[in-house]
């Protein structure tokens, strides 16, 4: 049986970065867990976003301002 395409199974973890990962292919993606308590209200287990790009020294630089771009989606949900 084949995996769905985004499957977590697809995703490569980039070692030093815990929202960083490389999907089989090469693309780099932000994944971030949605904690449980907010899943009905957004919708979703894991955010996950391409940061459109191939290269891991352009990934590393993305990925923080993506994660910042989660971090205050997620955060108004907590209040």
């Amino acid at each position: 049986m084949n995996p769905l395409p985004d499957t977590p199974a697809l995703f490569l973890a980039v070692p030093g970065h815990t929202r960083l990962f490389r999907r089989i292919g090469g693309t780099y993606y932000l994944r971030a867990k949605v904690p449980s308590r907010l899943r009905r209200i957004i919708g979703k287990t894991e955010i996950r976003e391409s940061l459109r790009t191939k290269d891991i020294v352009e990934a590393k630089r993305l990925v923080k301002p993506a994660s910042m771009r989660v971090d205050r989606l997620i955060m108004p949900q907590r209040a």
